[in-house]
């Protein structure tokens, strides 16, 4: 993987690393060009336990940046940037760890105050399942309610291949927080990072 991290940077100016954690390549590169990193991560995703064990297997790679690997292989040198919610805040340490939010519209939506004359309804299967959900079943059954229907497929899943919808139903690759007074879910992580 170092090699392959190498190549892609090789004729490019790179001012800052960003990677998930399993991509432990990340850390040493970014040493080795002289550049912070930052690790983009849903709590301790990694152990330290299996972080002390790769150390000695990434000896070689660190090395490469001539320096032998920390403990915990460098993935909070600069930042570890932890999108959920403060309920799931998960390191108790000193370690530099930032709750973040997503980018966007964080006014809270009142969802009693929206007008509406018939029931919202919101669905999503995430945005990885989006292509082999069942939206075309869900379109139909949704269509028969008599209810106003968003449903968020994701960026792989093109909202216009649905062709003509049902009164009432409307599909977008991905909408902030649409107003909702209760919801269901599946336990995605955007779902999550939407919880306050």
């Amino acid at each position: 993987m170092f090699d392959d991290l190498r190549a892609v940077v090789a004729d490019r100016q790179v001012d800052l690393v960003v990677h998930e954690p399993c991509e432990l390549a990340a850390a040493p590169l970014a040493q080795l060009l002289g550049v912070p990193h930052a690790t983009v991560g849903f709590g301790r995703f990694i152990h330290d336990d299996l972080l002390h064990l790769a150390a000695d297997r990434l000896a070689d790679v660190w090395a490469v940046a001539n320096t032998a690997p920390p403990d915990d292989l460098g993935l909070y040198d600069f930042a570890y940037l932890h999108p959920l919610p403060r309920s799931f805040e998960f390191i108790d340490s000193l370690r530099p760890v930032h709750l973040v939010r997503p980018a966007g519209d964080d006014r809270p939506v009142d969802a009693a105050a929206v007008p509406r004359e018939r029931p919202q309804v919101y669905v999503s299967f995430g945005t990885e399942f989006g292509p082999a959900a069942p939206w075309l079943r869900v379109i139909g059954a949704i269509g028969s309610l008599g209810v106003d229907a968003l449903l968020t497929v994701g960026e792989r899943v093109d909202p216009e291949s649905f062709g003509p919808l049902p009164h009432g139903v409307r599909v977008e690759r991905w909408e902030p927080r649409p107003p909702a007074r209760s919801r269901s879910s599946n336990g995605s992580s955007t779902a999550t990072i939407e919880l306050r």
